[in-house]
């Protein structure tokens, strides 16, 4: 559902659709590609446990970075993440809610190489938004959008019942 707010044109996505996009997604990866899911925090965390679940992968960290501020959008910080030794040599998912720029994940994977020394690392996002988006695209995504998404991990209920028509 698009909700028209402020000049910014709102999707909120219900528990049905991730559900129903992250089956989509898992029935294209590849188990055996897969030691370790890494949800990117704060977003990629739902998504990440919900892909566990989906692939029967246990192993589960997350990884936490600020990808702007008030002041500067582009510079991904990365705030901290698992033991170094959890992730050395494994295969990696990647998980976020969606792929915005790019910046992101990128700077994750350049991270998760360099620092971890990680063997491989897949990325997965529930959308990818194809007007930002200005990398070479992900391994696996869901949908293509140009909407803000709003996640329904992000909002109360009482708000996404208003918006949705729920209530």
């Amino acid at each position: 559902m698009i909700v028209q707010n402020e000049a910014i044109s709102k999707q909120y996505v219900s528990w049905e659709e991730i559900r129903e996009i992250i089956y989509d997604i898992c029935q294209k990866v590849d188990k055996s590609k897969v030691d370790v899911i890494c949800g990117i925090s704060v977003g990629g965390l739902v998504p990440a446990s919900f892909f566990s679940l989906e692939l029967q992968e246990k192993n589960v960290v997350s990884v936490s970075c600020q990808s702007y501020t008030e002041y500067e959008r582009g510079r991904v910080i990365i705030k901290n993440g698992p033991e170094k030794c959890f992730l050395e040599g494994k295969k990696i998912l990647l998980v976020d809610d969606i792929f915005d720029s790019g910046n992101t994940i990128v700077r994750v994977s350049e991270h998760l190489y360099e620092y971890y020394g990680v063997a491989s690392v897949d990325a997965a996002a529930l959308y990818l938004n194809t007007d930002h988006y200005k990398y070479e695209y992900p391994t696996y995504w869901g949908k293509e959008t140009s909407k803000w998404i709003v996640f329904p991990w992000e909002v109360s209920y009482s708000e996404f019942a208003a918006k949705s028509g729920i209530v």
